[in-house]
């Protein structure tokens, strides 16, 4: 376990700069040659979180799907945002989610729930007026944990059962269907035990899974995943790596500042021949990309990351030719 203090002070010592009693103040308001270690270790100890597979990074999160609501009947009106219920019990909570009145194609996000009987659109509803409709509310994006850092390979659904992670291209292909020029054709709303999702960011910059089809019931998905090195802000903070890799965090500081720092890719570069070349790292499994935060999966990479049967690589090999060959995106079995 390094901590943040600790380390803090080695490098400060290290350089023949006065060592400090704390970190934890709002970044860029510590000394200037405070700042600048604490800079460097987080530049340093991040990347090397990326620069391989680490075991004590890789974690466990859990999902818990919504189940969709159908309950009583709605009212819509054509150009009107306001949708009325009757016998329906709405709640605050469903604000966000997805609105879909049975018969229509057009699906609307919740913007408010004036009360367990009304509640508002996000955009006008473009249906025929109505009374008496069936409806759902049902919701397929969740949030991935804040130090969500993996390679979709690594996201494997363990119930009800593996679901098919895609790119964000394919995925809308097989949700909405082929693109036609610059529209992609709808499709009625359908819900279930989720079968596919993709990873998609969010307005506030978060990751977040999207699943399809909508979930008909309340799972609980449970998935592996690596998990992003989070910065050293405060003295308490630690990293979960053992002490062999302390010297390597600490050189690395010490490297990283009496380098060329304000060219990124450059620093970057130096700072992974700087990794390579450390005895300390010799036998691990490096990342493809040291810097890439997510990285759609693809059949093949994921074939050659857990080794599957020779039948399963000629039937994936069959599938990607098929695809190449019919001009459709490759997607994964």
């Amino acid at each position: 376990m390094i901590r943040a203090l600790d380390m803090v002070n080695q490098v400060l010592r290290s350089a023949n700069w006065a060592q400090t009693t704390g970190v934890t103040t709002i970044e860029g308001s510590r000394p200037p040659l405070v700042e600048k270690a604490v800079q460097a270790i987080n530049h340093v100890g991040v990347a090397l979180g990326q620069f391989a597979y680490w075991r004590w990074l890789h974690t466990r999160g859990t999902i818990i799907t919504v189940a969709e609501y159908t309950t009583g009947t709605v009212a819509v009106t054509n150009g009107s945002k306001v949708v009325t219920g009757t016998s329906t019990v709405w709640e605050t909570g469903m604000v966000g989610r997805t609105f879909h009145s049975s018969g229509y194609e057009e699906l609307y996000q919740i913007a408010e729930i004036s009360s367990p009987t009304s509640l508002r659109l996000t955009t006008e509803f473009n249906g025929t007026t109505a009374t008496g409709k069936s409806y759902h509310i049902v919701e397929n994006r969740y949030l991935l944990p804040g130090d969500f850092d993996s390679e979709v390979a690594l996201l494997q659904f363990i119930s009800p059962g593996n679901i098919r992670v895609h790119s964000p291209e394919v995925f809308d292909e097989i949700r909405f269907g082929p693109a036609l020029g610059t529209h992609v054709t709808t499709s009625t709303l359908v819900t279930g035990d989720p079968q596919d999702a993709t990873i998609e960011t969010n307005e506030n910059g978060r990751l977040i899974l999207v699943l399809n089809p909508f979930s008909r019931y309340r799972r609980q998905l449970l998935f592996t995943y690596y998990r992003e090195l989070l910065k050293f802000e405060r003295d308490e903070d630690s990293w979960p790596f053992p002490g062999k890799l302390e010297h390597v965090i600490h050189d690395g500081a010490l490297h990283y500042l009496s380098r060329d720092t304000k060219n990124d890719e450059r620093s970057g570069i130096q700072l992974q021949s700087f990794f390579l070349a450390r005895s300390e790292l010799a036998g691990v499994t490096h990342r493809g990309d040291a810097y890439a935060r997510f990285q759609p999966d693809t059949g093949l990479a994921r074939l050659a990351q857990h080794r599957r049967p020779r039948a399963d690589l000629l039937l994936c090999q069959m599938k990607i030719a098929k695809d190449f060959l019919t001009h459709r995106p490759i997607s994964l079995l």
